[in-house]
């Protein structure tokens, strides 16, 4: 699957589209001040686990300066 830059609250997040369930939740369904505590956590300690609305999980990671959403 190819890889995409998505930009979501004005940080770069690396993705493809089987995690487009996760992009939705983060972009759309949270606000800023929410979706900024899985940012921070993935940034202090190199990943952020969640779960979406329909009981998705999902792996919000940072590594070298990036940030890539996976299934987790």
């Amino acid at each position: 699957m190819a890889t995409e830059k998505s930009i979501i609250f004005n940080r770069t997040v690396n993705h493809d589209d089987s995690v487009s369930e996760g992009m939705y939740y983060l972009s759309r369904q949270l606000n800023m001040e929410e979706a900024k505590v899985f940012f921070d956590e993935a940034y202090n300690k190199g990943h952020a686990e969640f779960q979406n609305r329909m009981g998705y999980h999902f792996r919000l990671v940072y590594h070298d300066g990036e940030y890539e959403l996976v299934k987790a």
